[in-house]
């Protein structure tokens, strides 16, 4: 057998050993989750709604400078609750724990738009 022979055989079953092996990790992932997972996102699913708008007691103020873009966030609640700043074309804020008279700003660049405040 000669040498070139020999690195084909061994590139091929490199291959079908890569191959197996990626097999077995896709085949082995849904096994090794853990089964209180699903029970955990239902828990959250059903405290707070997906996409649910928060309340009109926050008041919200966009602004612009030449840095960018900003949007300030006041609660004017009686309770505490967890928002976040969505915007259109840029990156969302972080959920933000508020508490009654606290105020937070989210700055952005020039090319987002303050679209909307969501619950967490």
């Amino acid at each position: 057998m000669s040498m070139l022979q020999s690195f084909r055989r061994v590139g091929r079953l490199a291959a079908a050993v890569a191959l197996a092996a990626g097999a077995l990790v896709t085949l082995a992932m849904p096994a090794s989750a853990s089964p209180d997972a699903g029970k955990a996102v239902e828990r959250v699913e059903a405290d707070v709604e997906p996409f649910a708008l928060a309340p009109p007691c926050f008041h919200t103020n966009e602004r612009s400078d030449f840095w960018g873009r900003y949007t300030d966030v006041q609660s004017h609640c009686s309770g505490t609750y967890r928002v976040k700043v969505i915007i259109a074309f840029g990156f969302d804020s972080a959920c933000q724990y508020m508490v009654p008279g606290e105020r937070f700003t989210h700055s952005y660049g020039h090319a987002g738009r303050f679209d909307r405040l969501d619950l967490c």
